[in-house]
């Protein structure tokens, strides 16, 4: 192998390898265009004999002019002697050995700079020292190299880096920073921390800068604001570096807007869960209460039904009955509104209805739910019957409710609901859905107050956009709105400058009128007919017995399902009349069990907690809401027996 040291062997391998030109010429050029400091130094009068260029702003003319030894002239007199030794033993060595040293060098324009130096044998000469081969590179140039790859990974880095000086002036950023912030280099370079950290401040810096100098870290969240004054929030770690005697404050800022994002979800998430889980438990409670509230009902329309067909002829009473059944009709009325609370999740069940009246009948509830401060303006007028389920109704409505309460919540104002009807001729296009051509029931929520910004109103209708964060955050009651107007297939426009939500409800195709059935004064089809009736309130479980035998009825009552499967196995039955909440086993299960041996029993299912039980009813069975008047429990008995 070439000795890269020994120019004959450099020379010979050229000339073996087909340089033309002359060997010598080649290897000149390239000396002299390295960037490396070569030079030839011969041991015996201490000189250089050749240098491609100079280290210390020397060039090699000026050089070569230098009389006298380089270990006299140009090497740092503390240095002079360790490199005559090492060059010492280089020459007793041998052509292969090595050997470096870092020295100084006296520099043109005065004072020394620090070069590290290679050497080796270039030439052997008889009788005399060898010629030395050696390169050097001054150690600020290599800091340089160092500086510029180092520059070149933080530019790389995906964290915003500075470096500051202790003023707070930015002394530099990396690549990172500049696109997070909007600022070139040169623009940054004008500025100081505060300039783009409006949370710190001189004082602040004054504060951190001694504990940053002590050699102490500092890590804390912060803010940075853009070219465009943008803020997003950061997370600072910081600490003190030096660099050619001057001390500064490295700096990585690490953007935080998706983790506090993530944060703000999850906690409205938890949120949301804890506020569906109270609305569950309010909802179950509010079906528990309401189911006890239908048996006392039922209990009170059918004393007072049974109380009339005594036959007594006195006016006072009459009047007093008709009290007690108006009064019993309308808590009927309001635990309805209750149980509704516990239909949330379930499917829409639309039946006709009239916006109008529904809105009128919501008035009080309304009232109760707006602060004393807040006033409740109902403008109600004719409008035609809908097909719509009146729970979905009623929540659109707690919902514009509960956002005009925050709308309004620093300074009172007017809550406005209105109605009425509405036609269009052609399909009428608006910002963000078309509502088809025909006539509509409308519903029209306003009020005082702040008003909507334009930008939440797409967040209303899109799931998915940008806008859906901020009402999901600002305004949590509207993020559900619009799925419940569409579940009541409604259409939804908004002006957000008046807070005012229009809701357009198709009205209902009228079909032609059922004939009316004749009320019957008796119950002739029931009579005979055995029943097995279970219910396990034992006063509502005794009227109802005694309205089934005054219909004919052979009655078995009994209150709980181990007693209706005993009953059922020692009696023929005609019907089987059951509670769904029942000790030891439910109504369903009953059913069930009974089927076994009777699969084609007509069942008619009463409950007062109607939470999914219309979903789940098996086939030849009616379900019957209580509270109900003894007529209806008749009537229904009545149809389900005529059924094949």
């Amino acid at each position: 192998m070439t000795n890269p040291f020994d120019v004959g062997s450099l020379l010979r391998e050229l000339t073996v390898c087909g340089w033309g030109g002359d060997a010598t010429s080649l290897l000149k050029l390239v000396m002299l265009k390295s960037r490396t400091n070569f030079h030839v130094y011969d041991l015996d009068d201490g000189r250089l004999i050749y240098t491609n260029r100079a280290v210390g702003g020397w060039s090699p003319e000026e050089i070569a002019a230098r009389s006298g030894s380089i270990l006299d002239d140009l090497i740092h007199p503390d240095d002079a002697d360790a490199l005559k030794a090492l060059l010492g033993r280089l020459a007793e060595l041998g052509p292969d050995d090595r050997a470096a040293i870092s020295l100084r060098c006296r520099v043109k324009g005065g004072g020394w700079t620090e070069v590290l130096n290679q050497y080796g044998v270039l030439m052997p000469r008889a009788g005399r020292s060898p010629l030395i081969l050696g390169y050097s590179i001054e150690l600020r140039d290599l800091e340089l190299v160092q500086n510029r790859m180092y520059r070149n990974i933080i530019d790389q880095a995906v964290v915003p880096m500075f470096l500051f000086a202790l003023s707070g002036r930015v002394r530099y950023a990396n690549q990172a920073a500049l696109s997070s912030l909007g600022y070139t280099l040169e623009q940054l370079q004008g500025l100081h921390l505060w300039d783009i950290d409006p949370m710190s401040s001189a004082t602040f810096l004054h504060e951190v800068a001694p504990r940053l100098v002590a050699g102490e870290p500092l890590s804390f969240e912060s803010a940075m604001r853009t070219s465009d004054g943008r803020m997003f929030p950061v997370h600072v770690t910081a600490s003190c570096v030096e660099y050619d005697g001057e001390q500064f404050i490295w700096g990585q800022a690490r953007d935080l807007t998706l983790e506090k994002q993530a944060e703000a979800d999850r906690l409205l998430m938890e949120r949301q869960i804890q506020n569906n889980w109270r609305l569950e438990a309010l909802g179950q409670l509010a079906g528990w209460m309401a189911h006890d509230f239908n048996n006392l009902m039922t209990i009170v329309q059918s004393s007072t039904t049974l109380a009339r067909a005594a036959g007594s002829d006195s006016d006072a009473l009459k009047i007093e009955l008709d009290a007690i059944e108006d009064a019993s009709e309308r808590a009927a009325a309001l635990t309805g509104r209750l149980l509704s609370l516990s239909r949330r999740h379930e499917p829409p069940d639309p039946s006709p209805l009239n916006v109008s009246a529904a809105i009128q009948s919501f008035s009080g509830m309304l009232e109760r739910l707006l602060p004393t401060d807040i006033a409740l303006q109902m403008d109600i007028d004719e409008s035609p019957d809908v097909s719509l389920d009146l729970t979905l109704l009623q929540q659109v409505l707690l919902n514009l409710t509960f956002h005009a309460r925050q709308v309004m919540s620093n300074g009172g104002g007017a809550l406005k609901v209105a109605t009425g009807a509405a036609s269009f001729n052609a399909p009428h296009a608006t910002a963000h859905e078309t509502i088809p051509a025909g006539r509509y029931a409308t519903l029209s929520v306003s009020c005082t107050g702040e008003p909507l910004t334009e930008e939440i109103v797409p967040g209303v209708y899109e799931p998915f956009s940008e806008a859906r964060d901020m009402v999901r955050h600002e305004h949590l009651e509207l993020a559900t709105l619009y799925g419940l107007i569409k579940r009541g297939g409604g259409f939804l426009t908004i002006e957000p400058s008046r807070n005012l939500f229009s809701i357009f409800y198709p009205a209902r195709r009228h079909s032609p009128p059922a004939p009316k059935r004749q009320r019957r004064s008796s119950w002739a089809d029931l009579e005979g007919r055995v029943v097995l009736l279970v219910e396990d309130e034992p006063l509502l479980r005794r009227i109802l017995k005694r309205t089934l035998d005054r219909a004919g009825c052979v009655v078995y009552a009994v209150g709980d399902g181990l007693e209706a499967l005993k009953t059922s196995g020692r009696v023929h039955i005609d019907a089987l009349i059951t509670d769904v909440v029942l000790p030891g086993m439910d109504g369903f299960a009953l059913v069930e069990s009974i089927r076994d041996s009777h699969p084609a029993l007509p069942v008619l299912i009463i409950s007062g907690y109607t939470r999914g039980v219309a979903l789940s009813l098996p086939e030849r069975c009616t379900f019957l809401q209580k509270p109900f008047k003894p007529s209806t429990l008749l009537e229904q008995l009545t149809e389900l027996l005529k059924e094949p």
